[in-house]
């Protein structure tokens, strides 16, 4: 199996990248979605409408109540998901517990959002970052930065962002389109960065 970890702040945004990855590994292979902390924003239940009709979490399988069968929820042909404890403190997980769930899963590409990175021997990891924390240091294989203001010019950040340990797999504005970032993902491409002209520098420098 193939492990892909989402990182990054709580926000409906990153449930909504982490479906969208998952329903395009989906479109070749079976798939499974797995969240492990339940947000006050949006879940992954939220994502494909079923809010209200699911009854079993991943905790119940972890605590013994019920079977792995009974917490995996059909999204489409290939592609299933397991929502995060429907209440907050209900169970701490551990890597025992996600070494059991992996020793029952037959899948070829499982998306965790929200996990302890230690508790997966093998993954990939894609941080999600904001405009706003571009300094910080970041353990992942690959990274973007979400929801960047309608101004925000990645030129002027080249060397910081390529300094960085991961792939920059670009930008996304407020609302914008997660294609590009996907593609970059899976073609395993960072994207480029231009270089600013030397005229754009002095019309920047005039303006400053």
């Amino acid at each position: 199996m193939n492990l892909y970890l989402i990182n990054g702040e709580e926000n409906e945004e990153k449930t909504k990248f982490a479906a969208l990855l998952a329903d395009k590994l989906s479109q070749d292979k079976k798939t499974l979605i797995i969240a492990t902390q339940r947000s006050e924003i949006f879940n992954i239940e939220d994502y494909y409408k079923k809010d209200g009709m699911i009854t079993y979490d991943i905790c119940d399988y972890f605590l013994g109540y019920v079977d792995i069968d009974t917490i995996i929820n059909k999204a489409y042909d290939k592609l299933d998901f397991i929502i995060s404890p429907l209440v907050n403190g209900k169970y701490q997980i551990e890597k025992k517990d996600i070494d059991k769930l992996l020793g029952e899963l037959s899948y070829d590409f499982l998306v965790f959002e929200d996990l302890d990175e230690s508790f997966l021997d093998q993954k990939i990891i894609i941080d999600i970052i904001s405009e706003d924390n571009l300094e910080d240091d970041l353990k992942g294989d690959y990274y973007f930065i979400n929801k960047a203001s309608a101004n925000f010019d990645q030129r002027l950040y080249k060397d910081l962002l390529l300094a960085k340990k991961g792939k920059y797999l670009g930008f996304v504005n407020e609302n914008g389109s997660y294609n590009n970032i996907l593609d970059n993902l899976l073609n395993d491409r960072a994207e480029e960065i231009p270089n600013i002209g030397f005229f754009e520098k002095l019309k920047m420098k005039f303006k400053s």
